[in-house]
C-alpha cells in the first residue's frame, strides 16, 4: 500500500524512472589509417661538362727580307668533349704588328664555349699572351647568338713593345705554351687557363720581367 502510493507520486509528478544501462549493439568501423606516398622527384640534371687540355708548338721563322718578317707559331687542338677541333695562328713581325687566327668546329649536338691562352717568353724575360673565345653550337641546337658549328676569327694587332724586343724575339725561337678549355657552361672564366700558361712559361723558360697581353 506504500509502495502503491509511492509510484503513484512518482507517476503524476512526471518524473522519469530509468532503467538499467544496456551497452549499444551494432558494428563499429574503425577508419584505417593512410600514409601518402612520397610524390615522384626529377633528378637533377648532370653538372655541365668541361674539358681543359695543354699543347705546345714550336716557332717557325721565315726571313723574307724586307721591313717585316715573321715569327710563326701554329697549334692544333683536339678535344673529347662535343668533338670540338681547333688552330690557332700566331704571327709575329718585326715591325710590331702581331696577327691572331683562330678557327675551331664541332661536329655533335649541343651548345659549348670555347677560350684559349698561348704564351712566349724573349730571352730578355718578356711575356707574351695571346688569348680567344667564342662558341660554337652543334647540328640543331640552339645556342648563344651568332653561334655556329663553326667558328672563324683573324685579327691583326700592333704592339710596340715588340720592336725594340724583336732580336729577343728571334734569338729565343721560343717554344709557344698554350692552355684550352672546352665547356658546356655559356661562360667560362678564361683568367683560369692565362695564369695555368704563365707558370708554365715560367717553370720551363725562367723568371719573368713582365707580360704583354694580346
Amino acid at each position: 500500500m506504500k509502495l502503491f502510493a509511492i509510484l503513484s507520486s512518482t507517476l503524476l509528478s512526471g518524473a522519469v524512472i530509468a532503467g538499467p544501462t544496456k551497452e549499444p549493439t551494432g558494428t563499429i568501423i574503425v577508419a584505417a589509417a593512410t600514409t601518402a606516398s612520397p610524390a615522384a622527384t626529377t633528378p637533377p640534371p648532370p653538372p655541365p661538362r668541361q674539358e681543359i687540355i695543354s699543347v705546345n708548338g714550336t716557332a717557325t721563322y721565315h726571313p723574307i727580307g724586307g721591313v717585316s718578317v715573321p715569327i710563326e707559331w701554329s697549334i692544333l687542338y683536339n678535344f673529347k668533349l662535343g668533338g670540338v677541333r681547333g688552330e690557332t695562328i700566331v704571327s709575329m713581325y718585326s715591325d710590331g704588328v702581331h696577327a691572331q687566327l683562330d678557327h675551331f668546329r664541332t661536329t655533335a649536338t649541343g651548345c659549348y664555349h670555347y677560350a684559349i691562352a698561348c704564351g712566349i717568353r724573349d730571352k730578355s724575360a718578356n711575356g707574351y699572351m695571346f688569348t680567344y673565345e667564342g662558341n660554337l653550337a652543334g647540328a640543331g641546337s640552339t645556342c648563344a647568338a651568332g653561334a655556329a658549328a663553326e667558328d672563324f676569327s683573324d685579327v691583326t694587332k700592333y704592339d710596340g713593345n715588340i720592336i725594340p724586343y724583336w732580336t729577343s724575339i728571334i734569338s729565343a725561337m721560343p717554344r709557344m705554351y698554350c692552355q684550352a678549355a672546352v665547356t658546356e657552361r655559356e661562360y667560362f672564366d678564361i683568367r683560369i687557363i692565362v695564369r695555368a700558361v704563365e707558370k708554365q712559361v715560367e717553370a720551363a723558360d725562367g723568371w719573368m720581367n713582365r707580360w704583354l697581353y694580346h
